[in-house]
This record gives structure tokens, sequence and C-alpha cells, in this order.
């Protein structure tokens, strides 16, 4: 997903999509921009952030894979006996010779994924947790827990705009909202999703008797905690009354959206 990713791209775009900053940057590198010609932009993704103007470190970085990236289709282009993807999960990698001379050379690697590192439960703050503690609450209905990327920037004109997320905490039945809230993105989602469930069941006196998630992962996180309110976790392939919440939201923000896995 975008949000959690750090990317560098170039794009090649039409003149009316260029910036103010990238017709400024195409001028001073002498690149002609005229109608009918497309003119490159570069971008940086920084977790948490939308598409940004690269800095110079950036840049050095994003030359060296546009020159692999070259050299690549031009060993393809000029050796057709090249199958660089012929072997499943391998991929050619381009390093510099070690001379005088710009050369380089092509291996072909398979990479090894690193192991993913246990789910973690969400550890909250006692004074959070404290003032549901020994509450003699009713028990009854279903929760839903959504966790939404939306595509809204918050940010000045001239700043790195960032991403935000939206966590719901829905009641199944009646499709109401309890708890809306709109987090950075840096914020874990499993905890996004506790809080909103807190301030749930605050305003509403009652624990559910059955919450139910999209993401498995996020029921390892949550299920200590949720057990030791007595409350059952389900995991559901759709959640539709956070579904419609979810749209409507989104459609006052006037943000597209990516449902979090």
């Amino acid at each position: 997903m975008k949000t959690r990713m750090h990317y560098l791209s170039m794009e090649l775009v039409s003149r009316n999509e260029l910036k103010r900053q990238d017709s400024e940057m195409l001028a001073a590198l002498g690149h002609t921009q005229r109608r009918g010609l497309v003119s490159p932009i570069f971008r940086v993704i920084r977790p948490g952030f939308h598409p940004w103007f690269i800095n110079a470190e950036e840049a050095r970085a994003l030359a060296k894979c546009i020159r692999s990236v070259v050299v690549i289709c031009a060993a393809v282009g000029n050796q057709k006996h090249v199958r660089f993807w012929d072997r499943a999960d391998t991929y050619p990698i381009v390093t510099r010779a070690d001379v005088t001379e710009p050369r380089y050379n092509i291996d072909l690697i398979k990479p090894v994924l690193p192991a993913q590192s246990p789910i973690a439960p969400v550890n909250l703050p006692e004074e959070l947790l404290r003032p549901l503690r020994g509450k003699d609450y009713a028990v009854r209905g279903a929760m839903e827990l959504e966790y939404v990327f939306s595509g809204a920037a918050v940010g000045k004109a001239n700043e790195r705009a960032v991403c935000v997320a939206i966590a719901l905490a829905v009641d199944a039945e009646t499709g109401i909202v309890y708890a809306p809230e709109v987090i950075d993105t840096n914020v874990p989602p499993a905890e996004a999703l506790v809080r909103v469930f807190l301030k749930a069941v605050q305003s509403n006196h009652a624990f559910p008797s059955e919450v139910r998630l999209r993401s498995q992962k996020h029921t390892a996180s949550l299920g200590p905690l949720m057990k030791s309110f007595s409350v059952k976790l389900r995991v559901a392939n759709r959640l539709p009354a956070a579904e419609e919440a979810r749209a409507h939201l989104l459609g006052i923000m006037g943000g597209k959206q990516q449902r979090s896995t």
C-alpha cells in the first residue's frame, strides 16, 4: 500500500499536467515544452505522504534507477536470446563495473523476502482503558470496525501533503456510526481501530457481543484486549454497515478510497 512505501518515480505527462516547479526545472535543464510533447516529472512518495518533488539525494538515486532501466532495455533490444524473466521470482539486477569507462553488468537474482515479524498485540496506556474497567455496561449487538485509506490530502498548497485514514466503529444492525476518526496514517491501523472501539463503547454505554473485522492480522492485534472485555472477534469478507458509512464519509471528503488488507 502506498502509505507504507517509500519510492521514487518518473512519469511522462502532457504539458498541462506540469506543476510550476516542474516547468521551472525543465526550463533550467533546457527541455523543450511545447503542445503535443510529453515531459518527465519526478516524484517521491514517503510513508504517510502524498507524492512530492524530489530532493538532490533522491534525484541521484532516481538517475541510477533510470540508467539501469536503459541498460536492461538496451540488452533486450540488442540480444534476442536474452530472457530475463523466464524463471519465476527471478529478476535482473544492474551493477556498474569497476572500470574507468562506464560499463554495466546484468545478473539474475532471486530475492529472498525477509521473515515477517510476529504480530504484536495492541498495547495502550492503562489510563485509556481504566474508564471501561469494571463498568457494568450492557452487552448487545455486533459492531463493525473498519480502517480506510482516504485519497484526501492534508496540508498547505506548497508543502508536502499528508495522507489520512478513517477509522470507523459502526453498529452492524442499525448502521449508526459511533466514533469516526480521521487519523495520521503513521498511526498503526490496529491502534486506530482500538481507539474508535473504546470511544464507541463509552458513547453507547454498552459493549458489543461481537466485533467484526476485515483482516485476520487485526484480530491477532486486538485479540487479547477484546478477550479482556469478553468480546468475541470475527473476520468477515463484507462489512455492510461500515461500507455504507465509509462511502458516505469519503463522499463528503471528496477523496478516493483504498481499503486496508
